[in-house]
């Protein structure tokens, strides 16, 4: 068995190697030949060419890493729902980036799968739902609002 501080360590330095060595793969291999180009775009605000599938590094640094912890912890928690729900989840947003800045999708469009990923999220048991300050031990449920929060920040998330 492997000690929590090894796999910590791991997933601590793991993914900006990761990231590091795809993106300068990425760089050499498809910057220089225009495979990811994209045209201009309305909401975009460059005004030449250029690559548009930079977090491509990004999201296999993650995916690598929350795979190796996810197989290194307790097999009995690998199956829960939220760590799924973590896995598709980040891979939906990915996509609907890469989808984006590949071809463009509409704003509403986008702001509705936006929403249905936060929503996603909630019912997995990703939410905002207390509000703790432990220094003055103040507690606030926020149950009857919960959804709501987790959408907002969700989609303010998405779109920094």
């Amino acid at each position: 068995m492997v000690s929590v501080t090894k796999i910590m360590s791991i997933s601590i330095i793991l993914p900006p190697i990761i990231t590091f060595i795809v993106t300068i793969l990425y760089l050499t291999k498809c910057k220089w030949s225009g495979i990811f180009d994209a045209e201009d775009q309305p909401h975009h605000t460059h005004t030449e060419k250029i690559s548009r599938v930079g977090g491509i590094g990004i999201i296999v640094g993650f995916f690598v890493s929350y795979s190796l912890v996810f197989i290194l912890f307790d097999s009995k928690d690998n199956q829960s729902l939220m760590h799924c729900s973590l896995f598709f989840g980040a891979f939906a947003c990915f996509a609907l980036g890469l989808i984006d800045d590949l071809r463009s999708i509409d704003a509403k469009l986008k702001s509705i799968f936006q929403i249905l990923i936060a929503i996603f999220a909630h019912q997995s048991g990703l939410k905002i739902d207390h509000i703790i300050l432990p220094f003055i031990k103040w507690d606030l449920d926020l149950q009857n609002f919960s959804l709501i929060l987790t959408v907002i920040w969700f989609v303010s998330i998405m779109n920094l």
